[in-house]
């Protein structure tokens, strides 16, 4: 199938009032990872910026919602029914979830651009499930399943032209850096376009996160689907059906 030209990119928001933040629930084997977060936390509260995230208080995820709520800044918390039957404690306003899916269309629809913080819970050996892709299996034993999955997903949107907001990664210790060689593996074997590799843009430091929420610009390699006309047509349709 030949992929359309982008002639129309989907609609983003002049201003950037929320922010999701993708991240673990483990604090990582070293004590930076928690410090950037709370300290990212604090940096989007004096922003105006709101979070939202998957809702957790422990690891990164609760350090980066503990410093947004220290400088009075406002966090929504997304989980999903059964994390929350289990007792999962949440920050901020809370929105129960049916599942895993419906939470990450939640956070995206609630958001008007993504940052990216080291997380998942790493496995030694989670390489062995990817050794069939045409890339190196390196990144996965690196990289933990979540974040990485919600990172993934949302560069895949923007790709498919569903979404045109900024992706961040903030690249504390150099988290990150497999997975960017990776992505250039991928485009020097040709699955990857060359210019999707700006869909998302890693950030150094904090300060740098907070420049590129502003600077961001989606790539005009992406490729050209209109999402939002065939939705606005099955609205349409569900809303005729609903008058009969």
């Amino acid at each position: 199938m030949s992929k359309p030209v982008l002639t129309k990119p989907a609609p983003r928001s002049d201003i950037i009032k929320s922010v999701c933040v993708f991240c673990g629930s483990h604090n990582g084997a070293d004590p930076i990872y928690v410090e950037q977060a709370k300290i990212l936390g604090h940096q989007l509260a004096n922003q105006g910026y709101r979070l939202v995230f998957g809702g957790g208080s422990v690891g990164v995820m609760g350090a980066i919602a503990q410093g947004v709520l220290e400088k009075g800044g406002s966090v929504l918390s997304v989980v999903p029914e059964t994390l929350y039957k289990q007792g999962s404690r949440q920050l901020g306003d809370v929105v129960v979830v049916k599942d895993m899916h419906e939470r990450k269309k939640t956070m995206a629809k609630e958001s008007d651009a993504f940052v990216v913080l080291p997380g998942g819970k790493p496995c030694r050996k989670s390489y062995v499930v990817f050794l069939t892709l045409p890339c190196s299996p390196l990144i996965f034993a690196m990289i933990g399943y979540g974040t990485f999955e919600e990172m993934l997903e949302m560069i895949t949107w923007s790709q498919l032209n569903i979404h045109s907001k900024p992706i961040i990664l903030l690249n504390t210790k150099n988290y990150f850096g497999l997975f960017v060689q990776w992505i250039h593996h991928c485009i020097q074997e040709k699955f990857v376009p060359e210019g999707n590799a700006e869909i998302f843009c890693v950030a150094e430091t904090i300060d740098e996160v907070l420049a590129s929420l502003i600077s961001y610009q989606a790539p005009s390699t992406r490729y050209g689907f209109s999402w939002a006309e065939e939705q606005d047509q099955k609205d349409q349709q569900a809303e005729n059906a609903s008058l009969m």
